[in-house]
């Protein structure tokens, strides 16, 4: 097993932010209509930053980790700008979430598959995280696509435990 390089600074920002995302998370899916929409922008602005803080501080640096924080970033944006222009939580719920997940999952697994080609280990939480993204972001579009109304609490409760596993993901890898 190799042996931790991780900074102390860059540790406690990785347990931070995988904190951060784990009680958002908890939140949303408790309570999933109230305060959603900030706090998913704030999950995302937190997990994009630390993905792309983490990838200019790594010294194997992969092409998935910066596209995996910019695709954070990218998402939060467009969160942010449907609740500036529209104020309405079915877009974030029902579109922006769904396709962040699928997007960061499968840039996840891309990711799972450079670590293996490198012959590094610790990918065990990346692999479930992008097999757990893509399946609830596929979920979540094809639900409210079917027409049924009364998920749309279901469809906060699974975008809350995204947040819960990519959350813990961050605070693994904190320790890997």
């Amino acid at each position: 097993m190799r042996e931790s390089k991780v900074d102390p600074q860059q540790k406690i920002l990785s347990v931070t932010v995988g904190l951060l995302t784990v009680i958002i998370g908890l939140f949303v899916a408790i309570k999933p209509f109230e305060g959603v929409n900030f706090l998913l922008i704030v999950a995302l602005l937190a997990l994009g930053l630390y993905e792309l803080f983490g990838w200019f501080r790594a010294e194997n640096r992969t092409i998935w980790a910066l596209a995996g924080g910019c695709v954070s970033l990218l998402f939060a944006v467009l969160a942010l700008f449907n609740i500036i222009n529209i104020l309405f939580i079915w877009d974030i719920l029902l579109y922006t979430i769904p396709i962040w997940a699928i997007c960061n999952g499968l840039i996840k697994l891309a990711g799972v598959f450079a670590l293996m080609r490198r012959g590094e280990g610790g990918f065990g939480w990346k692999l479930l995280t992008g097999f757990f993204g893509i399946l609830l972001g596929a979920l979540l579009l094809i639900l409210p696509a079917a027409g049924i109304m009364t998920m749309t609490e279901f469809t906060g409760i699974l975008t809350g435990v995204l947040l819960l596993v990519f959350g813990i993901n961050v605070i693994v890898d904190a320790y890997a």
